[in-house]
């Protein structure tokens, strides 16, 4: 199978090679994306520091100029080209501690997964992903984290009221990128370190000083496809900024589609999903609890 995809762009200057997961995207490019691919590359799952100039070889799409939009239409084609290896790009936080394995945290914006994060890493966890982790699904069962963004965005009143240790400065954007802080090394850096050992739908409640609202359930099968459903989905969920434009849904044909299917199935059926409620806290000590069961 061909391990390369394409993208170009009406303004092209250069064509250049994105790598993701160890997969390539080949972009035609305007300067504005090269210059700016420091800050788009955090946002990349798996992406490579730099990009490299290639030869041209086919056309497949036109990239816009603007980054944020060039950005989305990368992840889409990059949803798909990792499809093609069943590896979904999966919507979700994912940390790493050797003798443990992996812990993949999903739920939707706002829902507290990097507020878990955060307190698993402050407990001796490594970080692999901040936002969207790509995860290798095994037929014979089980998930392999590939790879995931660097980028590790917080709300600054919830890091501050959950984590007063951290001394985050009260002044400031409402979103705060913790990419490159001491405590939160590693995301989007790393190379493929072994099977997922727990998988956690989260949802952040609860009191500083309590532990009400605390819960942990285990998720019927179908519920816990639905998760992985919509996570799997989120890169051609985005909606595109110029009016009219083709949404990138489109670009997940019906093969694909049955594919991410099979996928989803798969990767519900053979590693079980909890519902953690409470304090970021508490459910860190319910997450290490479910990895040290298998």
């Amino acid at each position: 199978m061909n391990n390369t995809a394409i993208i170009t762009s009406a303004q092209t200057l250069q064509t250049v090679t994105v790598r993701s997961g160890g997969r390539a995207l080949i972009v035609a490019a305007a300067d504005a994306l090269i210059s700016g691919w420091p800050q788009v590359a955090p946002h990349v799952p798996g992406a490579s520091a730099t990009v490299r100039a290639c030869r041209p070889s086919r056309v497949s799409v036109n990239v816009p100029a603007d980054l944020a939009e060039a950005r989305r239409l990368i992840n889409a084609h990059l949803h798909v080209l990792h499809l093609g290896y069943d590896t979904l790009a999966v919507h979700s936080v994912a940390l790493y501690r050797p003798g443990s394995g992996a812990v993949v945290l999903l739920g939707g914006h706002g829902a507290g997964k990097t507020l878990t994060g955060t307190a698993l890493g402050l407990r001796g966890w490594r970080w692999l992903s901040g936002d969207v982790t790509l995860l290798d699904i095994d037929r014979t069962g089980g998930a392999v984290v590939r790879g995931g963004t660097g980028a590790i965005i917080a709300r600054r009143t919830a890091l501050r009221r959950w984590f007063p240790g951290l001394a985050v400065p009260e002044a400031g954007p409402g979103l705060l990128d913790l990419y490159g802080w001491p405590a939160f090394v590693g995301a989007g850096t790393s190379p493929i370190v072994g099977r997922v050992a727990a998988a956690a739908l989260i949802d952040v409640t609860g009191d500083l000083g309590g532990d009400v609202g605390d819960e942990v359930q285990l998720l019927e099968p179908h519920t816990a496809e639905s998760v992985w459903w919509t996570g799997s989905g989120h890169l051609v969920d985005r909606v595109r900024a110029e009016p009219g434009a083709l949404p990138l849904r489109a670009l997940e044909g019906e093969r694909e589609l049955l594919r991410r299917a099979r996928l989803v199935r798969t990767v519900a059926r053979d590693l079980p999903m909890h519902l953690l409620r409470g304090s970021p806290h508490r459910i860190a000590e319910q997450v290490e609890r479910l990895a040290g069961r298998t």
